[in-house]
């Protein structure tokens, strides 16, 4: 099973999805030594409900309204768990929604990125409905830019 951490491995010069791969867990690790820096260290595990997810999505001003979030169960959705858990992954965006793995919960800064970062391919599927894997790396590299923003707006209280 390939993890993050395999992904820091791989030869230098790979594919350009590999290394935006690569340079968003560069930017999460120095997001969490930040963290530490600044005293605002992850509070984790969260408990997965769905009240948790809006209470982070509206402190970090990502907008959930109209946007289906199922929380994976790890029986009923104990497939869809081991999928992500292959792809070193804990969310999946398609047209039906965001599907969450428990392991988003890990720290509110984890759950944040990743309802920014699929709250991004929600918007990329409702204006590009057809858009096929020819931009999947461009989509990609869009989420995990994109998840910055929202955690500084988190950071300074919604402001």
């Amino acid at each position: 099973m390939l993890t993050w951490a395999d992904l820091l491995t791989l030869p230098a010069g790979g594919s350009w999805l590999t290394r935006s791969v690569k340079a968003a867990i560069a930017r999460r690790t120095a997001t969490t030594i930040d963290n530490v820096a600044t005293a605002v260290a992850p509070r984790g595990p969260l408990a997965p409900t769905r009240v948790t997810v809006n209470e982070i999505a509206e402190r970090g001003g990502v907008g959930l309204d109209g946007v289906n979030v199922h929380i994976l169960d790890p029986v009923a959705d104990a497939d869809t768990i081991r999928y992500l858990d292959m792809q070193g992954a804990v969310a999946r965006t398609d047209d039906l929604g965001i599907r969450l793995h428990p392991g988003a919960f890990a720290d509110e800064d984890t759950l944040l990125r990743t309802l920014a970062h699929e709250r991004t391919h929600v918007y990329q599927i409702q204006t590009f409905p057809n858009y096929g894997t020819g931009h999947m790396g461009a989509f990609e590299s869009a989420a995990y830019g994109i998840e910055d923003s929202f955690r500084q707006y988190f950071l300074r209280g919604g402001q």
